[in-house]
């Protein structure tokens, strides 16, 4: 695989070609085409993996195409910058296809690729001090909005949320991130954090206390 590849990859990324709205909620229902587990799809899949492993490059690339979105919304949700998140997904990419001829089908390509970003970006984050937007994308997927009228207060309380968020530890933080916001089962969320599932259950309820906690202190404090 030479660096032709490489650098037609990055023209891809630099021409915008993740460009969609992130917004999309992280339920199961939004991420269907990232677990589907029909057979044809599944077959489909695996030829295009195997050909990517024999050198095929028009086949990672279709990989790419298929899980671009994805990618790119598990890179925002944990950096919570958008410059960051396309940074890091063109990065999670080339290290997929680097590392391409390790997958051995053992688990779905889609549990490997989200295990590759999630190990990344919780490396990242360890380096980074996290940086909070105006209005985080995030944050918006937490929390519905209603009518006008209520846009100021439920914007503070996103903004409220995503604070939160950023304050967890980041396997913790990538514990809420593959729950409670991309909608994955606590099986594929034990595979790609290589825990066991009481684990992942015990430690997103000490998350998801820590965040009540932060957030009962912050709406307290705000009120006085």
């Amino acid at each position: 695989m030479g660096s032709s590849f490489t650098e037609r990859f990055e023209v891809q990324m630099s021409l915008s070609t993740i460009c969609y709205d992130p917004r999309v909620r992280g339920d199961s229902k939004t991420h269907c085409a990232f677990r589907d587990d029909s057979r044809s799809l599944y077959m489909e899949e695996a030829v295009l993996i195997q050909n990517c492993q024999n050198g095929d490059k028009t086949a990672f690339e279709q990989l790419f195409h298929r899980y671009k979105e994805q990618v790119y919304n598990v890179a925002y949700r944990m950096t919570n910058n958008r410059e960051d998140a396309l940074d890091l997904t063109q990065e999670i990419f080339l290290r997929a296809y680097h590392k391409i001829n390790k997958f051995n089908f053992r688990s779905a390509f889609s549990t490997w690729l989200y295990k590759l970003a999630v190990n990344f970006c919780i490396d990242e984050h360890r380096k980074r001090k996290p940086v909070t937007e105006s209005l985080s994308i995030g944050a918006k997927s937490l929390v519905e909005r209603r009518t006008p009228e209520d846009d100021a207060i439920s914007n503070e309380r996103k903004m409220q949320i995503w604070e939160a968020i950023n304050s967890l530890k980041a396997e913790d933080r990538a514990m809420v991130i593959l729950r409670d916001m991309e909608g994955l089962p606590y099986e594929e969320i034990a595979k790609i954090l290589r825990c066991s599932i009481a684990r992942v259950k015990s430690r997103l309820h000490e998350a998801r206390q820590k965040l009540r906690e932060i957030l009962k202190t912050e709406t307290g404090s705000r009120a006085d």
